[in-house]
């Protein structure tokens, strides 16, 4: 064993190069593992991940502050699966106002909020902040919505009646 630890001393570059050999040989099957694993095992991912961003909370945030931009984009594409250009072109679409008021939002990027329908994830448009939320207050139901511009309409006439 003395020489065997000896000889991988003397001989590193050999050693790295037997070693990479080893895993490119490998690199399929050991992926394929992980990636069931994965599967099998979320939970255990995510309490690593959620470990990870506890420990290395202030680089991440630091990361994400010089990278404003790309941090964005990601973001953007691992919760609606569309880019920043996608995302900016459905604005210039939308004449840089908000899919529902109308309230002009190209100014504020923290203003403009991606609208989607959560059972299929499909994107509807791009909203200002108190829309957005408003629709989630109506847990976008299309009846709820209705009745209440009703309500509102109803009690408009009141109001100018008097």
């Amino acid at each position: 064993m003395a020489n065997n630890e000896r000889w991988k001393r003397r001989n590193k570059d050999r050693e790295k190069a037997r070693l990479k050999k080893s895993y490119i040989k490998r690199k399929t099957k050991i992926s394929a593992y992980y990636k069931q694993d994965r599967i099998d095992n979320p939970e255990k991912y995510k309490i690593r991940a959620r470990k990870y961003y506890l420990a290395n909370q202030k680089k991440i945030r630091a990361y994400a502050d010089r990278n404003k931009v790309k941090h964005k984009d990601y973001k953007i594409q691992r919760q609606y699966g569309i880019t920043l250009e996608q995302r900016n072109a459905m604005l210039i679409k939308q004449s840089g106002c908000c899919a529902i008021c109308g309230k002009s939002i190209i100014n504020n990027s923290f203003d403009i909020h991606i609208d989607h329908c959560h059972k299929t994830n499909t994107i509807r448009g791009l909203l200002c902040s108190k829309c957005n939320i408003g629709l989630g207050h109506f847990k976008d139901n299309a009846i709820f919505l209705l009745s209440a511009a009703k309500y509102i309409l109803e009690h408009t006439k009141i109001v100018n009646a008097t």
